[in-house]
This record gives C-alpha cells, structure tokens and sequence, in this order.
C-alpha cells in the first residue's frame, strides 16, 4: 500500500512539473503570486489562531493563579488566626484554677462513690411464701 501511494505521488509530482513547464513566463509569475498570497492568508490565519489559543490558554493559566493565590491567602489567615488562638491560650489562660476545679470534681466524685448508699434489692421471694397462688381465671391485680 506504501509503494503505490509514493509511485502515486512521484508520478503526481512529475505531472505537476510538467504543466508547470508548459505554461508560458507571464502565467507562471501569475500563478507563483497567487500561491504566494494564498501562503501568506494562510500563515496570517494561523498567527491569529495561535495568539487566540494563547491568549485563552493565558487567561484560564492566570484564573488558575489567582485562584491558588487567593485560596493560598485564606490557608495563610486560618493558619496565623489558630496560631494566635493557641499562644492567647497559652500565655492567658490559668492553669491552676482549671487544675483546682478538676481536682475538687475529681475529689467530689470520689466521695460519692465511697459513700455507701442503700441499695435496692428486690427479693420476691418472702412476699410469695406468704402469698397463696393464684389460678389462672383469677385476676393478677386486686382493685
């Protein structure tokens, strides 16, 4: 399939060559200025479409930045704000009255739990023996 498309553009070749040729000096100026201003239409047309693609490709790479940046900033103004939640946390909380209170509800709890209370102890077992059993037509609760 390759030999016949290079013996088809050769012989191509050869044709275009031969017209070329035969054409008299003033049609071969003619038709090289018509080529040459078709040639510069088209590499006009494609300077234009590079610049355009450029141009986009510049402004979404520029809303892409100014995006990181401005997302960056905010990370930054998080970041400092906890940092000086922290320090302020550091520096002006008191530790020994928070420790105090602990240690009073740590010692209040411990207090509750050693501090016997009476225990509910449900023991049926007394109240059945006195108890006659009831039959099954019988009501359980009395009115």
């Amino acid at each position: 399939m390759a030999r016949k498309f290079l013996t088809g553009l050769a012989l191509g070749s050869v044709a275009a060559v031969a017209a070329y040729k035969a054409l008299s000096e003033e049609k071969r100026q003619a038709l090289r200025e018509q080529f040459q201003g078709r040639f510069k239409d088209l590499m006009d047309y494609l300077t234009e479409y590079s610049l355009l693609a450029l141009d986009v490709v510049d402004g979404a790479v520029g809303d892409y930045q100014e995006a990181a940046s401005d997302k960056l900033d905010n990370l930054k103004d998080t970041l400092k704000d906890q940092a000086s939640k922290v320090g302020n946390h550091f520096t002006n909380d008191n530790f020994d009255a928070q420790t105090e209170e602990l240690r009073q509800t740590l010692a209040q709890a411990h207090q509750a739990q050693a501090a016997p209370e009476e225990d509910i102890v449900i023991d049926q077992t007394k109240e059945q023996a006195k108890e006659p059993e009831k039959t099954a037509g019988e009501p359980l609760h009395e009115p």
